[in-house]
């Protein structure tokens, strides 16, 4: 019984918080909390001072080195959404198209417009147009 209890109390310290409406997702998280918990015990047996969330922080370093992917461009996001910099910066062919599904702009991200630059594939207000294509 040490042994659970110990398990839990050590879970309980950094569990990964998130709740989701398919009963999977939780019961998932868990079982990956459980083996942390457990490797960290494990590293423990030779390595005595090693905390649990320098443990954890080397765990996802090493994955995201292994499986990360790099940004595909610097910058706001909202900028990379569809059109890559050198397709939005070129100064040709593009051309404001309307009459398409209604999608957020691009560049304010506030609200929906049914214009968008045939070139880039991207939703933008008459408005922002120029400022996305120059920046």
């Amino acid at each position: 019984m040490e042994v659970v209890d110990l398990l839990g109390k050590n879970i309980s310290e950094y569990r990964i918080g998130i709740r989701g409406k398919k009963l999977y997702i939780p019961i998932a998280f868990f079982l990956i909390d459980v083996c942390m918990t457990n490797e960290w015990m494990l590293a423990r047996s030779k390595e005595p001072t090693l905390e649990q969330l320098s443990f954890r922080l080397q765990c996802v370093r090493a994955l995201l080195g292994k499986y990360g992917q790099a940004a595909l461009c610097p910058g706001p996001m909202r900028y990379c959404d569809r059109a890559s910099k050198p397709v939005r910066t070129s100064h040709g062919g593009h051309i404001t198209v309307t009459g398409n599904r209604r999608r957020t702009c691009a560049h304010c991200r506030r609200s929906k417009t049914p214009v968008a630059c045939r070139k880039c594939n991207v939703s933008l207000h008459i408005h922002s147009f120029e400022d996305f294509h120059n920046k």
